[in-house]
């Protein structure tokens, strides 16, 4: 494969429902977050904002249920900490589940890594620590379809739709494997891009690029 090619690989992965499955999630947390923090304090009393956390959570659970009230997502941590001063989110040990699609076509994505980082607009959410973020897609009566990103650092921009990786990365993708230094994935105009030591493997077959 030349080094062209492995540098710019168009595909057809589809990963809307990531960052809104991650949005959904946090959004809803982090507006209860702030509800009890409102509880029992003046009406009007002034607010100082601090660049430390106002609030910590230990070995939290928080789900999300669509309307006809079955689970749509859930995430838990170890220790969650929402701070203030940008309403960002920091969940340590990070574990979310979302099941998105329908009957015919369910996809559920997870997500797990030592530390989750979540904007204060829950669009924008970096994956630190043995990220790994996984989308399988079981149509009715097809073939069941998995793809999964793996690396030390993942950034996910939905508003953007795009995946970036700063540091090593390795895609799986059936019996695909791709790995390169780093990487950006743009949703919108289906394009993949590996940059530095790209290398792609599939079933017997394997090739290099510098």
């Amino acid at each position: 494969m030349s080094s062209r090619s492995a540098k710019l690989l168009r595909t057809e992965w589809l990963w809307t429902s990531l960052p809104i499955a991650i949005m959904v999630v946090l959004a809803a947390w982090s507006f209860w977050l702030v509800r009890t923090s409102e509880v029992n304090q003046p009406k009007n009393a002034p607010v100082a904002l601090s660049a430390e956390p106002d609030m910590v959570i230990e070995r939290f659970v928080a789900r999300t249920y669509d309307a006809a009230g079955e689970l749509s997502s859930w995430i838990k941590g170890a220790q969650a900490w929402h701070h203030p001063l940008d309403d960002s989110l920091v969940v340590a040990q990070a574990d979310m589940t979302s099941f998105r699609g329908d009957e015919a076509r369910p996809v559920t994505v997870t997500a797990q890594s030592k530390e989750m980082r979540v904007n204060g607009a829950q669009t924008v959410f970096k994956l630190i620590g043995n990220a790994r973020v996984q989308k399988v897609v079981s149509p009715r009566g097809g073939p069941v379809s998995t793809m999964t990103f793996l690396g030390e650092e993942l950034l996910v921009d939905e508003d953007r739709s795009v995946v970036i990786a700063d540091q090593p990365v390795t895609l799986l993708k059936g019996n695909q494997r791709l790995e390169g230094n780093r990487m950006r994935y743009d949703e919108d105009k289906g394009v993949l891009q590996l940059n530095g030591r790209v290398r792609w493997q599939q079933a017997g077959r394997s090739a290099k690029a510098s």
